[in-house]
C-alpha cells in the first residue's frame, strides 16, 4: 500500500489540458488537502496544432486565453498559477518531435521542482500524445545513484484501456 502522505512535491506530466484532471483530479485535491504541492505540466496545448491555418498572433492570443483558462481551473483544484507549465508540442502529433526534445522539456522541469512523485499517462493509452509522456516519464525519472522518484500512471476514460489486446490492469486505487 503507498501511503500518500509522504509525497510533498507532485509533478502531474498529461499531454492535454484536462487530462490532469480527468485522469487525477481527485487525487491532486488528495494530495493538496494532505498539504503536498503540486505542479502540472502540459506539454501540447492544442493551440500549436491550428498554426497551419492561424495567423501568429492568433496563436499567441489563444495560448494567453489557454493559460488563463488553464490557471481558473487549476485554481479550483488549489493550484497556484506558478506551478503551471505549458509546452508548444504539436497537439496528437508529438511523434512529430523525437522523444528525446520531450524528454529534455521535462527534464528541465524535473531539475527545477524536484518531485517524489510523478502522475502521468498509461503506456497503453489509445493517443499518442499519451505514449510519448508516459515514455518520457519514464526515461526522465529512472533512478540515479542519488535519487528515485515514484511514478504512478492514471486512466484518462476517453483513452485508457482501448488499445486491444487491452492491457490496462489497474492495481492502485484512490
Amino acid at each position: 500500500m503507498i501511503d500518500l502522505k509522504q509525497y510533498k512535491k507532485i509533478l502531474t506530466f498529461f499531454a492535454h489540458p484536462d487530462d490532469e484532471t480527468l485522469a487525477a483530479g481527485a487525487t491532486i485535491n488528495k494530495l493538496i488537502n494532505l498539504g503536498s504541492e503540486i505542479h502540472i505540466a502540459i506539454p501540447a496545448t492544442g493551440i500549436y496544432s491550428r498554426k497551419n491555418i492561424q495567423k501568429r498572433k492568433e496563436r499567441e492570443d489563444d495560448l494567453d486565453e489557454l493559460r488563463k483558462d488553464c490557471q481558473k481551473a487549476m485554481a479550483v483544484l488549489g493550484i497556484e498559477p506558478s506551478n503551471i507549465y505549458l509546452g508548444d508540442f504539436p497537439d496528437n502529433e508529438m511523434d512529430k518531435h523525437s522523444l528525446l526534445e520531450l524528454i529534455h522539456w521535462l527534464e528541465e522541469i524535473l531539475t527545477k521542482i524536484k518531485p517524489d512523485l510523478v502522475l502521468t499517462h498509461h503506456r497503453y493509452c489509445t493517443n499518442i500524445d499519451h505514449q510519448y509522456c508516459h515514455d518520457a516519464v519514464v526515461v526522465a525519472t529512472r533512478p540515479g545513484l542519488n535519487d528515485h522518484v515514484t511514478v504512478l500512471c492514471g486512466e484518462v476514460p476517453s483513452s485508457t484501456g482501448y488499445l486491444k489486446p487491452v492491457q490496462w490492469e489497474p492495481n492502485f486505487y484512490i
